[in-house]
């Protein structure tokens, strides 16, 4: 099982002005508010893209571990701290999403599947070549998708 991309989120309790965050004259920040009315901050290491809106929230995506979630959003926030000229505090990143993958090695029947758990299967071959599986309870969600030669995708939180 290998642990592939995480999603957090994080709030810095302050409002921030994004128009002056872009004109700070970096390239990794984008700043369409036409399109999407937040800053776009990308960064190499760890390799994720931050969404920063108005009202000091911040959306974290990328490829790292939850286990490191708290370290990416320091540097996340120490890059907006530079732009911005804001002393910000670091908040407690919340995870919101982490996507898994396995191979299991060998093939898979997914219409077997597909007839033992129906009620939490969605498979459509002609559509999608993956079998959907979800396992949902009152607190969270988890999303299987498995394809016939064994490889596993797993998402939720």
């Amino acid at each position: 099982l290998r642990e592939d991309r995480a999603t957090i989120t994080l709030n810095l309790g302050q409002r921030l002005d994004l128009r002056s965050i872009h004109q700070s004259e970096r390239a990794t920040v984008e700043y369409r508010p036409k399109d999407l009315n937040a800053c776009v901050i990308r960064l190499r290491n760890p390799a994720c893209t931050a969404f920063l809106f108005e009202k000091g929230k911040v959306i974290i995506s990328g490829k790292f571990k939850v286990d490191s979630a708290q370290e990416t959003a320091a540097k996340v926030v120490r890059t907006v701290s530079v732009l911005s000229g804001l002393t910000l505090r670091i908040p407690t990143a919340t995870v919101q999403n982490v996507v898994l993958e396995c191979d299991l090695g060998e093939g898979i029947d997914l219409e077997m599947i597909e007839a033992d758990y129906f009620a939490n299967c969605k498979y459509e071959p002609e559509l999608f070549p993956g079998l959907i599986f979800t396992i949902e309870n009152s607190s969270s969600k988890v999303v299987f998708v498995i394809f016939c030669d064994g490889k596993v995708t797993i998402t939720g939180s």
